[in-house]
């Protein structure tokens, strides 16, 4: 009994040294938070937040601001006020088109929040084609192609960095303010090297090989030449329609989907050390950032 009982005494002073340690985490400054992306001859569409703290719930995810005015600016100057949709929770303008090389600010302010800006310009379209493609139908089944083979070929400009990014689709990609992912093909593989360098991490190898579904790079391995880029893409149905949507994006843009794509491979990782996704808000968080693309159709027969 008297070596049973020996420990209890250490044990209740552990106990009673126990101590709850609150951490003392500085207070929180809400700022608002812009997300849009902009292309030609479509709709301005832009989402307003606002930043939320440590001790909120779900926080880091920005919650909607209502009652901001969201304006348009071309050479420091107004020239449309987008309009709060409340259905899709985000400001909407439908009354300009936007020229490319040409740049646009959006100027959000709201009652509470310190006024934000953010400035980009719409890439111009650069000469891409798709050179060539073929389709190997499976012996397995009458129903389906096995794999689709497509080789797309850009005439990069000389003299200047280019940023680019690929997406395929089983249907007409429309513009929207989120991509419609539920229609992308599905992903494909590729070794270009320029595609790789900017995409490939662990989760991208299935059997040795490389696949992406949206991958984005630029044109350091080929500046000012053209340069021709393999994709491969499997199973895809037959009789159908498949669609090559090539953007050219900004360098602000490609900075977002490159810090996106680190912050999004890193965020399970506890050893990781923390990365922040690229903003161009001043005064604020978020993005703005400008596009232009062409999209390819290919009738699968």
């Amino acid at each position: 009994m008297k070596s049973a009982l020996f420990g209890l005494p250490l044990l209740f002073s552990l106990f009673a040294c126990e101590q709850v340690i609150e951490p003392d985490l500085p207070e929180h400054t809400p700022r608002l938070v812009l997300q849009s992306f902009f292309t030609p001859d479509s709709t301005w569409v832009a989402f307003v937040g606002r930043s939320a703290g440590m001790l909120e719930s779900r926080p880091g995810r920005a919650r909607p601001v209502t009652e901001a005015t969201v304006e348009l600016l071309a050479d420091d100057r107004v020239i449309g006020e987008l309009e709060f949709f409340q259905g899709e929770r985000v400001y909407v303008w439908e009354k300009g088109a936007l020229q490319a090389g040409e740049p646009y600010s959006l100027r959000v302010s709201a009652p509470g929040f310190a006024t934000i800006q953010a400035t980009d310009v719409i890439p111009r379209l650069v000469p891409t084609a798709i050179a060539s493609y073929r389709t190997n139908t499976s012996s397995r089944t009458e129903s389906r192609i096995k794999n689709l083979s497509i080789k797309l070929e850009i005439q990069d400009p000389p003299g200047e960095t280019n940023y680019y990014q690929i997406r395929m689709y089983d249907h007409i990609p429309r513009s929207s303010f989120f991509p419609p992912e539920r229609y992308y093909q599905g992903p494909f593989s590729t070794q270009d090297p320029s595609i790789t360098a900017d995409n490939s991490d662990d989760d991208s190898f299935i059997e040795g090989e490389a696949f992406f579904v949206a991958p984005f790079f630029k044109d350091t391995l080929f500046d000012g030449r053209t340069h021709a880029i393999e994709l491969d893409n499997y199973n895809v149905a037959e009789h159908t329609r498949v669609y090559i949507q090539v953007l050219y994006v900004s360098e602000t843009y490609y900075e977002y989907l490159k810090s996106a794509k680190i912050h999004e491979s890193t965020q399970d990782n506890p050893f990781a050390e923390p990365v922040s996704v690229y903003s161009n808000v001043g005064n604020g968080y978020g993005i703005f950032a400008g596009y232009s693309s062409q999209t390819f159709e290919l009738v699968l027969e």
